[in-house]
């Protein structure tokens, strides 16, 4: 992988990953022209369309017409996430959104008088952060502040940008425990929130209906991501232990075409069968304790850096990662997707729907509005791990079957809707009604087989990208004990996962830092 990069930046037939070049339409053009007033510059609002293309344009220069991607293959998958999502996530904040008149988040001030009842409330709040700071600061919906300096509209502008699951936003995703809703919502034509008006804080749930928790106290908050943090370390080193000796993930699948390609004594014993279930398991639990492993270190540096004036010090902002397991055994594949599954890109995915609602051409909870929904949701979800495969080896890539696991993934929730709401009353009227564990038992049986039968879409094409053979940690416990290969190292990361200077052959502003 990297002997074929290297020659193809040498052959100028590829570039890797230079800041601020790649990231000139994904983040600084939209994120300079969201921070500049609209409401006072119609012309300047009508722009939106022509930063939407140019966006477009710049990000698909990158990724194609660039071959952008990078030695370091977690980074090279990554390549392709950003571009992809610096695509969707401008365009649903320019043409759906409309943050500048829409969107409000939450900050705190000092208090200007002391209202004892309010204070009182916020001191029973279960949550130590709130109540640390409820006598000296109030907490306010702050709409984008168009008289503020620059500065301030950029920090407004970027914290909109940044959050992708909406905590701390009136548009924050509605599985997520937060606050309600400011009482007056934005007039139509943009007539904007209430500057001003006080969060109800201490109406936040604890844990919200799709089982989505947020810590109370700051040494629980701590005590629970450390825990993550070991577990998914120590799951994530020994699975890359054990899938280094599997040349399905070393070499993709189509290993059987190569000159050598010995399976372990171990998996040659397995039956097909078993050893596909096996080629399930260990990259869908990596995917799992990956995110858990960066999530939760990033949220305990941001939590830990912030300042105690920023909301970031605040516990509510910092919702679990994922939704309860019970989800699944409710609803099924749907449950899966919908209310287990982490909901970083749960607003963009739904954007399009809750436009179509509001401009009136879809009822509100109407099937058809759920429906579109989820062609939207999938779509765009297979479009952006499409664009993560391409980056990282398009010849070797099928970046197409990454659409096609998310449609069938949308084509197995409708099948097992249709059977739960055409199929299944009939035979409990008639025949038999199937108790609450087999009615669990099934949802679980049901979304697991669809995700297996259908991973070949997937995680193969992972194996293809060369994912599975990168080192997540910097350090292997299990190599340092002797587990590895003969003479592999138990330190992983070298000169390769370190910032460089890249000097463009052709154009000056093509240079920067590679990542």
């Amino acid at each position: 992988y990297r002997a074929a990069f290297d020659a193809a930046v040498a052959a100028q037939q590829a570039k890797p990953l230079v800041v601020p070049y790649a990231v000139t339409g994904a983040v600084i053009i939209p994120v300079l022209y969201l921070s500049t007033p609209h409401r006072t510059r119609p012309w300047l609002y009508r722009l939106r369309f022509a930063v939407g293309a140019a966006v477009v344009a710049l990000n698909a220069r990158v990724l194609f017409a660039d071959a952008t991607s990078a030695r370091n293959l977690a980074v090279a998958y990554a390549v392709g996430l950003m571009l992809a999502w610096g695509t969707i996530w401008p365009l649903i904040m320019l043409l759906l959104l409309n943050p500048q008149f829409t969107a409000a988040r939450v900050q705190k001030r000092k208090r200007a008088s002391a209202d004892a009842h309010a204070v009182e409330k916020l001191r029973l709040a279960p949550d130590e952060s709130i109540a640390a700071v409820a006598e000296a600061y109030e907490h306010y919906w702050q709409p984008f502040p168009e008289g503020g300096t620059f500065l301030d509209r950029l920090d407004w502008v970027w914290d909109l940008y940044s959050s992708f699951r909406g905590v701390g936003w009136n548009w924050a995703a509605k599985a997520l425990p937060g606050p309600p809703q400011p009482k007056e919502k934005p007039l139509p034509g943009g007539g904007g929130i209430t500057q001003g008006e006080l969060v109800r804080l201490d109406a936040m749930p604890v844990v919200s209906r799709a089982g989505f928790r947020r810590m109370t106290t700051r040494r629980v908050f701590v005590r629970d991501r450390l825990a993550h943090i070991a577990w998914s370390y120590l799951v994530l080193d020994a699975l890359s232990v054990a899938m280094a000796r599997d040349p399905f993930f070393v070499l993709g699948p189509e290993y059987e075409y190569a000159v050598v390609h010995p399976l372990p004594a171990a998996l040659a014993a397995l039956p097909l069968r078993a050893l596909a279930v096996w080629r399930s398991v260990c990259p869908g639990l990596a995917i799992l304790a990956a995110m858990y492993c960066y999530g939760c270190t990033w949220e305990l540096t941001q939590f830990s850096l912030s300042s105690r004036t920023s909301t970031n010090r605040e516990l509510w902002r910092y919702p679990s990662l994922f939704g309860s397991a019970a989800n699944v055994l409710e609803r099924g594949l749907a449950g899966f997707w919908g209310g287990f599954w982490h909901q970083s890109f749960r607003v963009a995915f739904s954007a399009p729907a809750a436009w179509l609602v509001r401009a009136g051409y879809l009822r509100p909870g109407g099937l058809s509005t759920k429906a579109v929904e989820a062609v939207a949701a999938f779509a765009l979800s297979g479009a952006l791990h499409a664009a993560g495969s391409f980056s990282a080896a398009p010849r070797a890539t099928k970046p197409l079957r990454n659409v096609l696991f998310f449609v069938l993934s949308g084509a197995g929730i409708v099948a097992q809707t249709a059977f739960c709401r055409f199929v299944l009353p009939p035979v409990r009227r008639r025949w038999w009604c199937p108790s609450r564990p087999v009615r669990h038992a099934a949802n679980l049986a049901y979304a697991l087989a669809w995700l297996h039968a259908t991973r070949w879409a997937f995680l193969d094409d992972m194996s293809r990208a060369g994912l599975f053979i990168y080192a997540p940690l910097p350090a292997s416990p299990l190599r340092f004990l002797g587990c590895g290969f003969p003479g592999e190292h138990w330190w992983r990361w070298d000169a390769t996962y370190l910032p460089r200077w890249y000097s463009s052959p052709v154009h000056w502003w093509e240079s920067g830092i590679a990542i």
